[in-house]
């Protein structure tokens, strides 16, 4: 009832944009569903890609011809690397920022004296 009530209140121009409204949305909803297949096609497909790519670095590595080795690859393994120590540097300033709010003094004298603290007691 309150649909024939709703429809019967609106002009014919809004009946008529309301029902190309709905054929867009289904028609777009039919696209999607024809694009689902090619796009986990396209996924599979980047995933496989990469998994190769790995594979012929590390064959390239194995004979020695570093050289043909993406820059990308390089640069990624190069901040790995980097990363690893500097993550334990990062939990013992986590420390000294906690004791941070204790002291009332300049920020530099603070963290001098946190580290002169946590070499003494260490």
């Amino acid at each position: 009832m309150d649909l024939q009530h709703y429809q019967a209140q609106l002009t014919p121009a809004q009946l008529q944009q309301q029902s190309v409204e709905k054929r867009q949305k289904m028609a777009q909803r039919k696209a999607i569903r024809k694009k689902r297949v090619y796009k986990q096609l396209a996924e599979d497909d980047k995933v496989r890609y990469k998994n190769e790519i790995k594979s012929w670095e590390e064959h390239m590595v194995d004979i020695g011809r570093e050289d043909l080795i993406r820059e990308q690859t390089l640069s990624k393994k190069k901040k790995t690397a980097v990363k690893r120590p500097p993550a334990v540097k990062s939990t013992k300033k986590a420390k000294t920022t906690a004791a941070k709010p204790v002291a009332r003094g300049n920020l530099k004298t603070t963290k001098t004296t946190t580290k002169k603290t946590t070499k003494k007691s260490a």
